[in-house]
C-alpha cells in the first residue's frame, strides 16, 4: 500500500518508518525544509524502545507535491495548532476520497477530520508512546506502553482498520483496532491534561515533576477533575484508572513531554485541544474544574508570551 505521512516530528517518524519496515511505499511531507532535505539525503535513525534505521526514497518539500500522489490513508502528525488551517489545505487540494488518520493529542481531532471529508474517511489513532527528535532524522523514542488503538468513526472502516492494526503489529508497534476509542481516548487526554501543562510552568520533566510532593498533589486534583468529565461524556475509563494513571506518570522518566519542548523552542502549545477542551465540556455539564481552568490560564499565558510569529519572528522571553 502507499501511504502518506504529513509531520516529521517523533510521532510521524515512528509511523512512517513503521509502515515503512512492513513493506509498503511511504511519501513524506513537512513544512521545515531542513529536515525534508536531510531525510532526503540519509536514513532516520529510530532510537531509545526501537532501534531501527529506515530510508525514505519519497519526500515532498510542497504540500502540493505530496498531493499529486493517491495514498491509500493519509496520517496526519503535526501538532494541533495547525491542525485546521492544513484540513482546510488538504480538502483545497484535493485529496479526493482518501482515508485521513490523526495521530494527534486532543479531544475530537477526528470531528475535524469528518466535518471536511465525512465520518466515513475520519480515523483515529491513540498514540502510548513518546519520544523527541534529537536531530532531524535521528528520533528517540523515550517508552512504550502497547498497544496503540486506532478507529474510524464509520464502522465500514472495520476491515481496513483490522488489516492496518496488523501491519504495525507486525513490525513491533502492537496496535488494536476498536470500533469505539472513546474511552481510550480520554484515558490518554487526561495523562496529558495532568502532567504536561504542570511541566510546561515548572521547567521539570516529568520524572522530576512526580518526585516532587506539592506538584504531585495538583497531579493528582489534575486527574481527578478529567476523570469526571470523562465520566460525564461516557469514557470508560477502565478498572482503576486512578492509580494506573498515578503510576504511569510516575514511571515516564526524565522525558520532557511535548508541551514543555514547544514552550522551550518558542511555539504554541497543543492547550486548546487539551485543558481547554475539558473546560468546555466542563460548562456544558455544569461542573467546577478549578484546577484544569488554573493550569489552562497559566499556560496560555505562557503560550502568547513565548509564541513565535508565522514568520518565525519572536522575542522569546519568558
Amino acid at each position: 500500500m502507499r501511504f502518506g505521512v504529513i509531520g516529521c516530528g517523533a510521532v510521524g517518524l515512528t509511523v512512517a518508518c513503521k509502515l515503512g519496515r512492513a513493506g509498503h511505499e511511504i511519501h513524506l511531507h513537512s513544512n521545515e525544509p531542513r529536515q525534508m532535505r536531510l531525510i532526503a539525503q540519509e536514513e532516520v535513525d529510530l532510537g531509545g524502545v526501537f532501534d531501527e534505521r529506515y530510508t525514505f526514497r519519497h519526500v515532498h518539500k510542497s504540500l502540493d507535491s505530496f498531493l499529486a500522489q493517491a495514498y491509500d490513508m493519509v496520517f496526519i502528525a503535526v501538532k494541533t495548532p495547525s491542525l485546521e488551517e492544513l484540513l482546510d489545505s488538504l480538502a483545497a487540494g484535493g485529496l479526493k476520497d482518501t482515508p485521513v488518520m490523526s495521530c494527534q493529542n486532543g479531544i475530537a481531532t477526528e470531528s475535524e477530520i469528518a466535518r471536511r471529508f465525512g465520518e466515513e474517511r475520519a480515523w483515529r489513532m491513540v498514540i502510548n508512546f513518546a519520544g523527541n527528535c534529537l536531530e532531524a532524522t535521528m528520533v528517540k523514542v523515550h517508552f512504550f506502553h502497547p498497544p496503540n488503538y486506532i478507529s474510524c468513526l464509520s464502522a465500514a472502516g472495520e476491515d481496513f482498520g483490522r488489516r492496518l492494526a496488523g501491519e504495525f503489529s507486525g513490525v513491533g508497534l502492537e496496535t488494536r483496532y476498536k470500533e469505539n476509542i472513546k474511552g481510550e481516548i480520554y484515558q490518554k487526554v487526561i495523562l496529558n491534561c495532568s502532567l504536561s501543562g504542570v511541566c510546561a510552568l515548572t521547567r521539570m520533566t516529568m520524572g522530576s515533576a512526580m518526585r516532587d510532593e506539592a506538584v504531585v498533589d495538583i497531579v493528582r486534583k489534575l486527574l481527578l477533575e478529567g476523570m469526571k468529565i470523562a465520566h460525564l461524556e461516557g469514557a470508560n475509563l477502565g478498572d482503576d484508572y486512578y492509580h494506573n494513571a498515578l503510576k504511569y506518570l510516575s514511571t515516564a522518566g526524565n522525558h520532557k513531554p511535548s508541551m514543555l519542548i514547544d514552550i522551550e523552542n518558542g511555539q504554541a502549545t497543543e492547550i486548546e485541544y487539551l485543558n481547554y477542551q475539558l473546560i468546555k465540556l466542563a460548562e456544558v455539564h455544569g461542573e467546577f474544574v478549578p484546577f484544569t481552568r488554573s493550569i489552562t490560564a497559566l499556560v496560555r499565558a505562557l503560550d502568547h508570551t513565548v509564541r513565535v510569529d508565522g514568520n518565525g519572528n519572536g522575542d522569546g522571553n519568558v
